[in-house]
């Protein structure tokens, strides 16, 4: 039953890959052409993407059984990812202020209502 957590992130972390298709990419870069995706969980979840990856983090640190675990694996990459939102977030309001703001104001990063 552990291991649930790191399926549901995986597949939360494909869902949100799939949605976006030709826009996920490794590097933080706006296409010629692109758009704000607003379907689907992006609908609520601005970063679906990273919200998969923190959850399947979170389940295989609940399998270690181990706190020490959590400083080598919850603290840095969730550092590294809140980073990664604030560059990918910058690079959206550059491309298109009026657009990425409006969306931001009817979504929340990773957890609606909270954060």
């Amino acid at each position: 039953m552990r291991p649930i957590l790191i399926v549901i992130g995986i597949v939360v972390r494909w869902f949100a890959i799939l949605i976006l298709r030709k826009y996920f990419t490794v590097n933080v870069a706006i296409q010629k052409g692109h758009v704000i995706t607003q379907t689907g969980l992006y609908k609520y979840i601005r970063h679906l993407s990273y919200l998969g990856t923190l959850l399947s983090f979170f389940g295989l640190w609940i399998c270690m059984s181990n706190w020490i675990s959590i400083c080598i694996l919850i603290i840095p990459i969730s550092y590294a990812l809140v980073n990664r939102m604030q560059i990918e977030e910058q690079a959206l309001k550059d491309a298109s202020e009026k657009e990425y703001l409006n969306y931001c104001s009817k979504t929340c990063r990773l957890i609606p209502k909270v954060y």
